[in-house]
């Protein structure tokens, strides 16, 4: 409790600043409520909005990696078992990959793999141009030395022997690549 001698008179309660302030705060509120709601509905739209999309893309790269580790399995029972069936399977699950998830990495990578199943199959000339196709669209990527080398047997395969042997001399030319 405050005593006497500590309380605010009501003269004094209306020449103090701060209130007389919130007292106009408060007024303003009144006069704009309609906008001030807006305001507030639209920023609550934002924040929903943005947290929704932050979930679908966290929940998107999840289900494409996901399809990468599906179709990765599905290319290494293919491998083991030596099945061309196989191959073809993994092949159809790396282009559903492309085609679902372009922009993202995996997507990328499922270049390659297509490369690498068209490889097994001796489709060196779809090969050849899926390997191209990576080394344009991942420059430095994951997959770069594997695609190379990838590319000079797709062209050994075409009976491109020089060409062939001018891609493995590039390759050997690399820093990543030991003696």
């Amino acid at each position: 409790r405050m005593s006497a001698s500590r309380r605010i008179s009501k003269k004094q309660l209306k020449e103090d600043k701060f209130a007389e302030a919130v007292f106009q705060l408060g007024e303003m509120g009144r006069e704009n409520q309609r906008s001030i709601v807006a305001v507030v509905a639209v920023l609550l739209i934002l924040i929903v909005g943005g947290t929704w999309g932050v979930r679908y893309m966290k929940d998107s790269n999840l289900e494409s990696q996901q399809a990468f580790s599906k179709a990765l399995k599905t290319l290494q029972v293919a491998v083991a078992s030596g099945e061309e069936a196989g191959y073809m399977a993994a092949l159809d699950t790396f282009t559903e990959i492309r085609n679902n998830y372009g922009g993202k990495d995996v997507a990328k990578w499922a270049i390659y793999f297509e490369g690498y199943c068209y490889e097994l199959n001796r489709q060196y000339k779809l090969s050849e141009d899926r390997f191209t196709e990576y080394l344009e669209a991942d420059r430095g990527g994951e997959f770069e030395v594997p695609a190379r080398l990838g590319l000079a047997t797709s062209l050994g395969g075409m009976g491109h022997v020089r060409k062939q042997a001018l891609a493995l001399i590039e390759l050997s030319d690399r820093p990543e690549i030991s003696d």
